[in-house]
């Protein structure tokens, strides 16, 4: 890896966050570039009617004020006090789902602090998944690439010891005896020879 135009060894499990981290990344400017071009289009908008955005946000929601108020017979006051009250139960129904899905992976992972949560984890969990099957998966995902890793040094090792028995059958000079067996108590030769 290159950093400040210099070549950087980085380890694979690091690699691998580092690579993810930048997906992520990709996915984040995507949307943030998505989100500025229909604020610029609003923008746009609110300039040829005489407001800026903020503006333009509240006139349009006097207007849906006044057309819920038309429509339902209610008074504009009761419509906004519905509205608010609703922006109200949203951001706590957020809260408490948060809390529950905290709860929840506190009860199945009693031992894992927060700091020890990847941003892979966090990330799939600001994608919509709650936090247990985010961890969960992405444990899984450690789980399998310590396996592959594990069965490739196996793979690697047999391939070594098969070569190794293939050159030893291939093997000009073999450990042979004169009546020609592989046991040396049967030899004349080599008893005499070692007493």
């Amino acid at each position: 890896m290159h950093e400040n135009k210099k070549l950087k060894d980085i380890p694979r499990d690091e690699l691998k966050t580092l690579v993810q981290k930048g997906l992520n990344h990709d996915r984040v400017t995507e949307k943030l570039t998505n989100a500025n071009t229909e604020l610029e289009g609003l923008g746009e908008v609110a300039k040829m009617l005489g407001y800026d955005t903020k503006e333009l946000k509240e006139a349009l929601l006097e207007q849906a004020f006044l057309a819920r108020s038309e429509k339902d017979n209610l008074s504009i006051e009761t419509v906004r006090k519905d509205y608010e009250l609703s922006q109200k139960e949203k951001v706590s129904s957020e809260t408490k789902k948060q809390q529950s899905d905290m709860v929840k992976f506190v009860e199945a992972y009693p031992n894992v602090k927060g700091e020890d949560i990847t941003p892979e984890t966090w990330a799939k969990v600001a994608d919509g998944l709650d936090l247990v099957t985010a961890y969960k998966m992405d444990q899984q995902s450690n789980q399998l690439d310590e396996m592959k890793t594990k069965l490739a040094t196996y793979e690697k090792q047999a391939k070594v010891a098969k070569q190794n028995e293939k050159a030893k059958a291939k093997s000009p000079v073999k450990a042979t005896t004169s009546n020609g067996s592989d046991d040396a108590s049967n030899d004349d030769f080599l008893q005499g020879l070692m007493g």
